[in-house]
């Protein structure tokens, strides 16, 4: 604006620390000791060619820009990618030295310098926790001793048993991430076998949005860059869950499960429209969306046989006024005889009949089952009627969580069929 620029050269670097005094006509490519900045300036390697892939479609950026004639009114620009490598701020600088064609000034230069300070990110938080499967709860003696004594410790689990591992992935940044693939990768097979939810296959490899790649295409006919790259897209402060069957093998007091990994790449549609004009949707592709993997070490686990282990039967619903069976079973996991006191706890949802306390001996090896006749008396999510098991041997009780032993009791007998056949068509839309 103002001059009319016959030639210039045009530097962007970091500044060398963000407490001293900025130096702005020092480059990263001129400093003697490295960068205290934990990031790197890129260009891509070919714009024209979409062979190269992941690291190798990118080059460093170690020197000026050659900035041609440009006429006032006119206009030019360049792109020079920022990628971190650890959730740390930087100053970016740039300066431009110049020719103006200035009557009366003959090869006068004019400098120019800006900053920008850019705050990274941390784009991806895994958390996981351990859990009991549904309806099925065990006696863990490590775990109740430790909390008795106000320990923190490792996740207790039962030996042999499946247990739920459930990851989270939560968008902590305030782009949209394309969450690709997430796995668990197991410390060892031979002590503790981890298992995707819902079917048999490994953990390792779970490719995320594989169902939607050949489906849609954009008015050109084209793919578009979100079929290409395929995974789902997870907004800001978004959460994706991942399921996963764990079953320890050997009793261990830490034993070591694995390591989650994810791996995401930055959604396109937080891209700069100055990105899109480096080629074809293809070289975009290619170019703007280097991969990400992240892995995060799973806790170790406390792992010992339970000796006893409790399941509840029930049915997955109830219909009001209509009575209904549920049975609790008692697994008797040692090789000595188990008393065990019992007590069940009224609610004003159920009229039940059964025994409400009493004391039972289960031989060793062998399951004792209590069963109760419940009449729902309030439609709606009820509780059920909770049962406290103490073990005599022990001294030891534990009751199974409320939100397993909740039921949803409908007004009137439902008609599966035709509710099932109403969500056809929504589904196949």
């Amino acid at each position: 604006m103002g001059h009319h620029i016959l030639s210039g050269d045009l530097e962007v670097y970091f500044a060398p620390s963000t407490s001293g005094t900025l130096i702005p006509n020092q480059s990263l490519s001129s400093m003697s000791t490295p960068s205290p900045v934990e990031a790197e300036l890129l260009v891509p390697a070919v714009p024209a060619s979409v062979d190269l892939v992941g690291d190798e479609s990118y080059v460093k950026f170690t020197g000026l820009v050659e900035v041609p004639e440009v006429k006032v009114g006119e206009s030019w620009s360049t792109v020079v990618l920022v990628r971190w490598r650890d959730s740390k701020a930087v100053t970016l600088m740039s300066t431009f030295v110049y020719q103006a064609a200035e009557s009366g000034h003959p090869g006068y230069q004019y400098r120019l310098h800006k900053s920008l300070f850019i705050e990274c990110e941390e784009a991806l938080s895994v958390g996981h926790r351990y859990m009991a499967p549904f309806r099925r709860d065990a006696l863990l003696l490590g775990g109740l001793e430790a909390n008795q004594a106000g320990k923190v410790t490792a996740a207790a689990l039962a030996l042999k048993e499946s247990s739920i591992l459930v990851v989270t992935f939560k968008n902590t940044s305030s782009l949209p991430l394309r969450l690709s693939s997430v796995g668990v990768e197991e410390a060892d097979e031979n002590k503790c076998v981890v298992r995707l939810s819902g079917g048999q296959g490994p953990a390792k490899l779970i490719k995320l949005g594989t169902d939607h790649l050949t489906e849609v295409t954009d008015k050109e006919g084209e793919m578009s860059i979100n079929q290409l790259m395929g995974g789902i897209i997870v907004g800001a402060d978004e959460v994706f869950t991942q399921l996963f069957w764990v079953q320890p093998l050997v009793a261990s007091k830490a034993l070591p499960v694995g390591t989650i990994f994810a791996k995401w790449q930055r959604g396109h549609n937080s891209m700069p429209s100055e990105v899109a004009l480096l080629g074809t949707v293809e070289s975009v592709a290619k170019f703007s969306f280097n991969a990400v993997t992240t892995r995060v070490q799973l806790s170790s686990i406390l792992v010992e046989s339970p000796p006893l282990v409790v399941t509840l039967d029930c049915p997955p619903h109830a219909v009001l006024g209509t009575a209904f069976t549920i049975s609790i079973r008692v697994q008797n996991l040692t090789s000595t005889l188990q008393e065990i006191f019992f007590a069940v706890f009224d609610t004003t949802s159920f009229i039940f009949s059964g025994a409400h306390t009493d004391t039972v001996s289960i031989l060793p090896r062998s399951t004792y089952s209590l069963s109760y006749r419940l009449v729902p008396v309030t439609s709606g999510m009820q509780q059920l009627p909770q049962v406290r098991l103490t073990s005599s041997w022990y001294s030891a009780g534990f009751q199974p969580s409320s939100v397993s032993s909740q039921l949803f009791v409908f007004p009137s007998a439902p008609n599966l069929n035709a509710i099932q056949t109403q969500l056809s068509p929504l589904e196949e839309a």
